[in-house]
């Protein structure tokens, strides 16, 4: 190698450094740039993200894609071995960006993440739906997240699992609708071809419109998705009666639940679900009241709790009062095998009153708050500014 190219790959290896942190520009600078790909590899091919930007569903943002797309194409095609290290595959369901990407065996992949076309604005299309099963099909798959994608019919929807024989450890739909879904109870018939549905462990659901994408075709006949023994569930929306079913339905698998205080009604009791292990709740803006009122519906069933996360965003100064309920509400809870509180509370920033560094003063009289829980040795605090985590 000449000096003038060594100097270049040095200059190379020290932006890619520089970039490590930062994997979109990172991946865009190898992908577009091939002077680049040397230096980065050992970066970028473990995670490949294929998504919109910004919710940018605009020709410039797709021209990218698929100039990275055909990028990527080219470089496995050149040193396959590179596949291997490749674990995670985020795409958009366009023609044109899979026309690059649908012959490469990914034979390492465990996480998918699918993104329907134009922000799912229109059902999917059969032949899309074809080159998206032909990922979901991957025996090592354990992970997949579908977003913003509508199904036609609940057939649609089990034509993307039509080859898939592997059990997944995690299915997060982020805003999945499937149009021809009817409340009505369907009795498949004999010679409708439905595989066996599919082992769930955990369901993740979030951004429902719930107007229109409710989720009761999980609990239809036809669903391509077998939750009918979920162990964990993560419930970032409004807590319909149709999830509230779906989570009865589980009680007695159910051992780890994420939840959104602010989405369930006054009738909704953690009592229910007496096999909870690990309980994560999120609240609203300021104060834990949410919280303190969900966790003290756990009364005298849930015995088997040993983890409680509790996730609080805030505009200026927490509430004092609130937190004090918060410390005697969990301290007060009838759970022998408790052994990890976690409480974390977070600054929003973008309606936030107070600086980065006045937060961080104001959180560390913090601990003082819980006077019952902090003796016990088992309390951890932390605040959360700018996306960097700190203990108290």
């Amino acid at each position: 190698m000449s000096p003038t190219a060594l100097e270049i790959q040095d200059i190379c290896d020290y932006i890619c450094d520089i970039l490590r942190d930062s994997i979109p520009n990172l991946r865009t600078c190898s992908l577009i740039s091939p002077v680049f790909t040397p230096s980065a590899q050992r970066h970028i091919f473990r995670e490949i993200d294929f998504l919109y930007p910004n919710d940018a569903f605009e020709t410039p943002a797709i021209a990218v894609m698929i100039q990275m797309a055909r990028r990527l194409g080219s470089i496995l095609a050149q040193s396959p071995y590179l596949i291997r290290f490749i674990r995670s595959l985020s795409v958009v369901l366009d023609q044109q960006v899979l026309a690059h990407l649908i012959d490469i065996q990914f034979t390492h992949l465990d996480s998918l993440t699918l993104e329907g076309p134009n922000g799912g604005k229109s059902p999917l299309l059969e032949e899309l739906t074809t080159l998206g099963a032909h990922w979901v099909a991957y025996p090592t798959l354990r992970e997949l997240n579908l977003m913003s994608i509508i199904f036609a019919d609940m057939r649609s929807l089990s034509a993307l699992f039509s080859g898939c024989t592997s059990p997944f450890e995690l299915v997060t739909l982020d805003d999945v609708m499937v149009v021809g879904f009817s409340s009505l109870p369907i009795i498949a018939p004999p010679e409708s071809g439905i595989l066996k549905p599919i082992w769930t462990k955990a369901l993740s659901i979030t951004y429902y419109s719930l107007d229109e994408r409710e989720v009761g075709w999980l609990i239809d006949p036809l669903c391509p998705l077998d939750v009918s023994t979920l162990q964990e569930m993560h419930i970032w929306t409004e807590a319909t009666t149709t999830i509230v079913n779906l989570m009865r339905s589980v009680r007695l698998s159910l051992h780890t639940l994420r939840i959104d205080a602010m989405s369930v009604t006054r009738s909704f009791r953690l009592a229910d679900f007496p096999g909870l292990t690990t309980i994560e709740v999120a609240g609203g803006l300021g104060g834990s009241d949410a919280i303190s009122t969900l966790l003290a519906s756990i009364g005298t069933t849930v015995t088997r709790l040993q983890n409680v996360t509790v996730r609080i965003s805030v505009l200026g100064t927490p509430n004092d009062n609130s937190l004090r309920r918060l410390d005697s509400v969990v301290a007060d809870l009838d759970a022998p095998a408790l052994a990890a509180v976690h409480v974390r509370i977070s600054r929003a920033r973008v309606l936030s009153v107070y600086t980065e560094e006045n937060f961080i003063e104001r959180m560390q009289g913090l601990r003082a708050l819980f006077p019952k829980l902090s003796p016990r040795g088992y309390l951890r605090l932390t605040y959360i500014s700018d996306g960097i985590e700190g203990e108290l």
